[in-house]
């Protein structure tokens, strides 16, 4: 035999804030401030991350068309075990700045 429950009411749990990403990753001065403040503070685990999460917003075929960086570079630098060089994190910054340079440009 089942035993008989009593449902209980469920409390109300706190909701997040909805939050678009592509608002605030994709503001290249937002991204570059945290940047150099992740580096400031010694943690280049962060920078990796905050530099990946800006290049998450790119299309990854214009940035390897335009600025001439490998869609496999980006990836990889997307991933977990990242250690890019010098060069590929400037390449990254200057494609940031420049799609949202160039997408400031076609908004106005």
């Amino acid at each position: 035999m089942k035993k008989n429950s009593v449902r209980s009411r469920k409390t109300p749990r706190s909701c997040l804030l909805r939050h678009h990403t592509g608002t605030t990753l994709g503001n290249p001065d937002l991204v570059f401030k945290t940047f150099v403040e992740c580096l400031r503070e010694g943690d280049a685990e962060a920078a990796i991350e905050v530099l990946a999460a800006g290049l998450r917003q790119l299309n990854k075929l214009r940035l390897e068309r335009r600025y001439h960086l490998a869609r496999r570079s980006a990836y990889n630098l997307m991933g977990k075990k990242a250690m890019p060089s010098i060069a590929l994190v400037a390449k990254v910054c200057r494609a940031i700045d420049r799609e949202a340079n160039s997408a400031r440009s076609t908004t106005r």
